[in-house]
């Protein structure tokens, strides 16, 4: 028989309502509230009240020693899970949102095929950026121009432009890489408005 967390958890919930029940019921029929108006009888009347407080609170607390015992092993370790992700994707994002704002610089010293496997590597992060569901990944890169037709355009620039990319000089690219990072910011921008 497998016991899982709901039924350790009813299991305890019903054995402090039983605890609760049977406290009463003992205080109730074997020690008797003490009566009177003297100062003597109240004093015993508040030390039996305190008395009975303190049942209700040992079993109270009993009872959630008992649940927070049951919730502490089983949360922990997803919590850290969670964050180990969160993480992880925040790595990869992080990898993926930098490359992109760093290809106007980076691929202007690198030849065609270095640039086709560096924007193929920050494609690569950016689809496992996705998987990460990282809040407003898209956003940061926002129609008409999001995150995939950015590197597309660059990886166009690479491969289509008038003369072949090997043949240009640094400044020759780093000027067309700048010109469709503008490009790009600007579509942005209007989208934005």
């Amino acid at each position: 028989m497998r016991i899982t967390i709901n039924s350790i958890a009813i299991s305890s919930i019903v054995i402090a309502i039983i605890l609760f029940v049977a406290a009463t019921i003992w205080m109730s029929a074997v020690i008797t509230e003490p009566s009177g108006d003297s100062i003597e009888a109240h004093e015993v009347r508040v030390k039996y009240l305190t008395f009975k407080l303190d049942v209700y609170k040992t079993i109270t607390i009993g009872f959630l020693v008992a649940i927070l015992g049951l919730l502490i092993p089983n949360i922990l370790p997803e919590a850290k899970y969670k964050f180990e992700l969160l993480k992880e994707g925040r790595r990869i994002y992080s990898k993926a949102k930098t490359g992109i704002d760093y290809f106007r610089f980076e691929l202007a010293d690198l030849n065609r095929l270095s640039a086709r496997a560096h924007i193929h590597e920050i494609h690569e992060h950016k689809h496992i950026a996705d998987e990460y569901d990282i809040p407003n990944w898209e956003g940061i890169y926002r129609k008409p121009y999001g995150v995939y037709k950015t590197i597309m355009a660059y990886l166009d620039l690479v491969e289509n432009t008038e003369s072949p990319w090997d043949t240009l000089t640094f400044e020759e690219r780093r000027s067309k890489l700048l010109e469709l990072h503008e490009h790009i910011e600007n579509e942005r921008n209007k989208y934005k408005q």
